[in-house]
């Protein structure tokens, strides 16, 4: 009988000690979550080129992961997308590249171009350049006539770069 009293005393003091190592910490009470800082700039001059059968135009635009409130704390995944004239004086057709630096990223002749650029990284101020180059190609000089130069308007371009996580 004695041996099991000092059983039961045993037990209930083991959870007493237990209880004494347990502590609330208020997560919530002062602090404050919120996202990390998301900076995505794009920048570009564009303005109507002349062109003739057989040249090329470009059109170069930089995207960014900083601006005036700081640099993007989380890395960015680049798309590009690109819609342009097909054809120039209803004659030939038009080959649009995409390249990043000297790197050729797409091409098509579709009238229409996507693809990933490449990753802005988190915390370190990043601008990557981009330049989109329409070519003339396969102009018939005879249907031409007297149209040796046409011009690429720049509102017939449209690029679409989106930046996501």
């Amino acid at each position: 009988m004695v041996l099991v009293l000092a059983l039961i005393l045993a037990l209930s003091m083991a959870g007493v000690t237990l209880g004494l190592y347990v502590k609330e910490v208020k997560l919530f009470g002062d602090g404050w979550i919120g996202p990390k800082y998301y900076a995505f700039e794009v920048d570009n001059s564009v303005t109507d080129q002349s062109i003739a059968p057989g040249q090329s135009v470009e059109y170069t635009f930089t995207v960014s992961n900083h601006n005036a409130g700081g640099v993007a704390q989380v890395p960015i995944q680049v798309s590009i997308e690109a819609t342009y004239p097909t054809s120039l004086a209803d004659t030939g057709n038009i080959l649009a590249q995409l390249y990043r630096g000297s790197d050729l990223l797409a091409e098509s002749g579709s009238g229409s171009l996507s693809c990933a650029g490449a990753v802005l990284p988190e915390n370190t101020s990043t601008t990557h350049s981009y330049t989109l180059k329409l070519t003339w190609q396969n102009a018939d000089i005879v249907h031409l006539g007297d149209v040796k130069f046409a011009s690429f308007d720049a509102s017939q371009i449209s690029i679409r770069v989106s930046g996501y996580q």
